[in-house]
């Protein structure tokens, strides 16, 4: 009869051991403002149009594009989808959620001037600006190492109470490695069915107060302060199960949570030009965002024995189980640049062209608890990042004096240096849509597909190292009620 033993261990040692790396720093840089559907119907594509509460959180001289004052609200439905391939063999998983992409109101003041300071407009609310939202499962039978071999690389001549209580703790205690007056051995043999399930849940989003000016109808000027928060949490179970009947573990679960919080700030500048009634040029700074943030982490491993000839577990070296630790440190994002084109043919149409430059090699970790200066962390990021050029392009054609459709498309580039295993992890995203206006009223709707694929490794190896390619695919259905008063 096979006897499950469970072992639960947490002990703050170190840092840098689930977050506050590479790729945290990457995934906390970017920014896809979803927002407004009118906005993400033409592919986030507004630098030099404006008019839009979602183009506040890109170009903030969209709001002395106003005329009125305004409300809207922006309610979606996101489909995930993903697709992992590994070692021949491919897996799909799902996800769906509800959210708001954007929530939020401008007041104009008109000056009754003709020329000289036409008005000034001041706005408030939410636009969402990134959606983590995803499940994947990785499957495959791997012949060449498995999770056992890996902590057993880890442990050295280490005695068991120096061993880390995340990792090589956890496998010893669950005897999946074990030790013998020769050294520690692994408990499990090569050729085992190797599955990992993720579970990725939050977003950013992007609170902020607006303020801008239209200047003879020719020059629009923008400021945004913003409170940036970030929520993200990650769920992992790296599960294996022998196919070897001489091993003492037939089976192990290794679960793995982390959950990221963080609240920053943020200021945002910009103009938008129109030497021409069908030209207008806009460009944009976004300063650094300054995040205070917190890590909750926990892990546990469960492993299923040959038989029940061991019924207690090996005497825990710490003396201690505890359910859950944080870890505070600050993180500073990039810089970004916008520099956007828009041509507008009389009141038929406009189309918008933006270009979006971020270096992430300036992303920063800094003041760890403890003192930690997090310098080799900083160092990776250098290494493996890069400065990155983002296009977005959008149409919107006018049907008549109420309807009006929409499309667009935009290209986010890899954070990641060539030589990376990521170096080609791009975004691209295909929008499209339709609007219905009365004076007063407004009502838009927008479809958002987003494709991108990445690679993932399960655990590293010198060799023969398990990478999962997943392709991830995104739809977003979108909402926008407006009012103007």
């Amino acid at each position: 009869m096979k006897n499950k033993i469970f072992f639960i261990l947490m002990i703050l040692s170190g840092v840098s051991v689930f977050g506050q790396n590479t790729e945290d720093a990457a995934r906390y840089s970017q920014d896809i403002v979803s927002g407004t559907a009118r906005f993400s119907a033409m592919g986030g594509s507004f630098g030099a149009i404006g008019g839009d509460f979602s183009s506040l959180s890109t170009n903030p001289a969209g709001i002395g594009v106003y005329s009125k004052s305004e409300f809207s609200l922006s309610p979606n439905f996101t489909s995930s989808k993903t697709n992992s391939k590994f070692l021949g063999q491919s897996t799909e998983d799902y996800k769906y959620n509800i959210g708001l992409g954007n929530l939020g109101s401008v007041f104009t003041y008109n000056t009754g001037n003709t020329d000289g300071l036409i008005s000034l407009s001041f706005a408030f609310g939410y636009n969402k600006t990134m959606n983590y939202n995803r499940n994947i499962i990785i499957n495959g039978t791997n012949p060449n190492n498995g999770l056992a071999v890996y902590f057993l690389n880890n442990v050295g001549n280490k005695a068991p109470e120096d061993l880390d209580p995340f990792y090589e703790g956890l496998a010893f205690d669950s005897y999946l490695i074990d030790q013998d007056s020769l050294g520690y051995f692994p408990n499990m043999a090569l050729g085992q069915d190797q599955r990992k399930t993720i579970t990725n849940v939050g977003s950013t989003g992007n609170y902020l107060f607006a303020i801008g000016a239209n200047m003879n109808h020719q020059l629009y000027m923008g400021a945004t302060i913003g409170v940036k928060s970030i929520y993200y949490s990650r769920v992992m179970n790296h599960t294996e199960l022998s196919n070897d009947n001489a091993d003492y573990v037939k089976e192990f679960n290794f679960h793995e949570e982390l959950e990221t919080s963080g609240m920053g700030f943020d200021l945002k500048l910009g103009a938008i030009y129109r030497p021409f009634d069908f030209l207008r040029i806009g460009a944009a700074f976004h300063l650094p965002t300054y995040y205070s943030m917190e890590d909750e982490f926990y892990n546990t491993m469960t492993s299923t024995l040959a038989d029940n000839t061991q019924l207690d577990l090996k005497p825990s070296y710490n003396g201690n189980s505890v359910s859950r630790q944080t870890y505070t440190y600050n993180l500073t994002t990039p810089m970004k640049g916008l520099f956007s084109v828009a041509l507008k043919y009389k009141k038929l149409g406009v189309l918008n062209i933006d270009y979006e430059y971020v270096d992430y090699t300036t992303t920063r970790y800094r003041n760890g608890q403890n003192g930690y200066d997090f310098y080799d962390e900083n160092q990776d990021i250098q290494a493996n990042l890069k400065a990155a050029n983002n296009l977005r392009g959008g149409l919107e054609i006018r049907m008549n004096e109420t309807l009006l459709l929409r499309a667009g498309y935009a290209l986010y580039d890899s954070p990641y240096k060539s030589g990376h295993i990521n170096a080609g992890a791009k975004t691209s995203i295909i929008s499209g849509g339709f609007g219905v206006k009365s004076e007063n009223m407004y009502f838009d709707f927008a479809y958002r597909r987003t494709i991108s694929d990445e690679k993932l490794i399960l655990y590293p190896m010198p060799t023969n190292e398990p990478i999962a390619s997943i392709a991830n695919m995104r739809s977003d259905i979108m909402a926008t009620i407006g009012f103007r008063f």
